[in-house]
C-alpha cells in the first residue's frame, strides 16, 4: 500500500473507530509496523517466488533443492502470518469490543473505497487522454479561489 493511502488509512481508522488519545499512541505504531511486515513479506514472498521459478526451468535439479525453497516459502508464511497475528492481537487488547468490530468492518470498507477512487481516476484519466473530458480549468493567479468558504 502506498504510503499516502496508508496516511489516509490511519486518519480515517481513527476518526472511524474515535480513538482516544491513549488509544492512538497504542494501536498506530502497530498499525505502522503491519504495514512494514506486509511490505516486508511481500518483497521476501516474492524473491522466494523467483528461485522457484528458476528451479523449475533448470534441467537437473536436486530433490533436496526444492525441497528448500518450499521449506523457504512456508517458514515465510507461517512467520508472516503468525506476527501479523500477534500485531492484530494486541491491537485489540487496546480497543473495547465495539471498537474492534468497527475495525473488522473498517478495513475491507476503506479498502473498497480506495480502489472505487483508484478505479474512478483511472477511467477519467483515459477519457482525459482520449480527449474526451475537457481538461481541468486552470487555478486563478489573483487569489479568487480562496472565496469559497467551505473549508
Amino acid at each position: 500500500m502506498g504510503e499516502t493511502i496508508q496516511v489516509l488509512m490511519i486518519l480515517s481508522m481513527k476518526k472511524a473507530l474515535e480513538l482516544t488519545r491513549e488509544q492512538e499512541m497504542e494501536v498506530i505504531p502497530k498499525i505502522q509496523r503491519i504495514f512494514e511486515e506486509k511490505e516486508r513479506f511481500t518483497r521476501q514472498h516474492r524473491d522466494a517466488l523467483r528461485r522457484v521459478e528458476v528451479k523449475l526451468t533448470e534441467e537437473s535439479v536436486p530433490e533436496q533443492e526444492f525441497r528448500d525453497v518450499v521449506l523457504r516459502l512456508d517458514q515465510l508464511e507461517k512467520q508472516h502470518r503468525e506476527l501479523e497475528a500477534r500485531l492484530r492481537s494486541e491491537i485489540d487488547r487496546s480497543l473495547s469490543t465495539r471498537q474492534q468490530a468497527g475495525l473488522r468492518l473498517f478495513v475491507p470498507q476503506f479498502r473498497r473505497q480506495m480502489e472505487i477512487q483508484i478505479d474512478e481516476a483511472r477511467r477519467l484519466n483515459e477519457r482525459r487522454q482520449r480527449g474526451s473530458v475537457p481538461p481541468m480549468p486552470a487555478i486563478p493567479e489573483d487569489g479568487d479561489y480562496f472565496d469559497d468558504e467551505e473549508f
